[in-house]
């Protein structure tokens, strides 16, 4: 009898170990989960900003692809003179943004630049990814006197969040900003291609 015993002892300590073991197991797995899940919450955010940076750069190219195109001549030996900003040989958006520089998407008809404000009025539309906002500032250069005029640009492009109180914020991870120069072309008459005094 004494051998079923200590059998029968062993066995119950065995079990009583195996439920620690489990318990055990059960809070070390608990914790893996948990880092797992904080993991797989980090990637998304990490993959949600790239995202938007990936497309911030894309519309930024398109952006700067228009301000290439937009008209920027200044004729006459006078150039660029006190009345730069109402030139003709200017592209409408760039005059309009001196005019009215806290309204810059109020783009004027025969304007290059199409892409200001929300996404959904931009002409091309430009679709795919998150909805963006883009505007922008510009300040003419006096720093060279007798080179051509030229322009800095500031673009800011946001993403548009669901939450007002984010699209209020001015600097966060959601927006970009970048700077851009356009450097006019001098004409010293009207039918000329452009050349420097």
């Amino acid at each position: 009898m004494r051998f079923s015993r200590k059998r029968a002892l062993g066995r119950a300590k065995r079990r009583g170990s195996t439920l620690v073991e489990a318990l055990v197991a059960i809070a070390v797995l608990g914790m893996g989960t948990a880092g797992i899940a904080g993991l797989i919450t980090t990637i998304s955010g990490a993959n949600r900003r790239l995202a938007f940076q990936r497309r911030a750069n894309e519309v930024f190219s398109q952006f700067a692809a228009q301000v290439a195109d937009a008209k920027c001549d200044c004729i006459g030996p006078a150039c660029p003179g006190v009345d730069f900003d109402r030139d003709p040989a200017l592209d409408p958006a760039f005059a309009s943004a001196f005019v009215d520089p806290g309204n810059p998407c109020a783009l004027p008809a025969g304007s290059t630049i199409t892409m200001c404000g929300d996404q959904a009025d931009w002409i091309p539309p430009v679709l795919g990814g998150p909805p963006m906002q883009l505007s922008y500032t510009v300040v003419e250069d006096l720093a060279l006197v007798g080179a051509p005029p030229s322009l800095d640009i500031l673009v800011r492009i946001r993403e548009i969040r669901q939450l007002a109180a984010e699209n209020a914020v001015a600097d966060a991870l959601w927006v970009r900003e970048y700077p851009l120069k356009k450097v006019c072309t001098l004409r010293m008459e009207v039918n000329g291609r452009g050349e420097f005094p």
